[in-house]
């Protein structure tokens, strides 16, 4: 044992031991203060005061003895949210997303039924014509009271003129004739209703450079207030 520890070991018998009379001998309680401080263990260095090699400050040790270039970078104390979850995370972001998801239910539902509704074969723009002597005297055989005012004529098809006119009624009406002097096919419905008026066409009514349709097919004009459109229903050859 070196010679400063035995010292030091009787001088801490006099200090701490049974018969302790150190504390009447100053040079010896002053020696007593110098070894006991010369054999203190070393302090540990502070954590806190050990910069790490990548600037953190999360409380991170970095090993000195590790190049600065092998460190792992420290994780990031929060992940960043995804957009999805910044939207849902408020009530106006929830509710920006229910619309936008029935927006797109809705042109969705929009599309389908426009692929799988039937289309018109023919669309037949209004036609500035004004009504002559045969339109009145169709008006006439019908015993329509007609607000002339209505009366409206649409490009003809296949030698069909459908004329749409309101009566006294206020009901709607789609009248189709051939000319010269046949009418087929009035119909009048309330406002608000759909309104079509059907015809049964016979060859003369395709023209002779047209296949004339079966017999029991159906012309069908459907108004649709700045154009009639014409549907094509051909009966099969099983139907007649």
């Amino acid at each position: 044992m070196p010679p400063d520890e035995h010292e030091l070991r009787d001088l801490r018998a006099r200090a701490y031991g049974p018969n302790a009379d150190i504390q009447s001998d100053p040079v010896a309680l002053a020696r007593l203060s110098e070894l006991e401080a010369a054999h203190l263990p070393k302090p540990i260095e502070d954590a806190t005061d050990v910069v790490r090699a990548d600037g953190a400050d999360d409380g991170t040790v970095a090993d000195p003895t590790e190049p600065a270039s092998e460190r792992s970078p420290a994780p990031s104390s929060a992940e960043p949210q995804s957009p999805f979850l910044r939207l849902v995370s408020t009530w106006a972001g929830r509710i920006s997303l229910l619309a936008g998801a029935l927006v797109v239910i809705l042109v969705t539902a929009s599309t389908v039924s426009w692929f799988f509704a039937p289309h018109p074969d023919a669309r037949l723009d209004r036609d500035p014509i004004p009504a002559d002597g045969v339109v009145f005297s169709m008006l006439d055989f019908l015993g329509a009271e007609v607000d002339v005012s209505t009366l409206q004529r649409y490009e003809a098809q296949w030698g069909v003129e459908p004329w749409y006119f309101e009566d006294e009624y206020g009901f709607q009406c789609l009248m189709l004739v051939i000319r010269p002097s046949v009418v087929e096919g009035a119909n009048c419905v309330p406002p608000n209703v759909s309104l079509f008026a059907d015809l049964t066409p016979w060859p003369r009514i395709r023209g002779e450079d047209v296949e004339p349709l079966p017999d029991g097919s159906i012309l069908r004009f459907h108004y649709r207030g700045d154009r009639v459109e014409m549907f094509v229903y051909p009966a099969s050859e099983a139907d007649g």
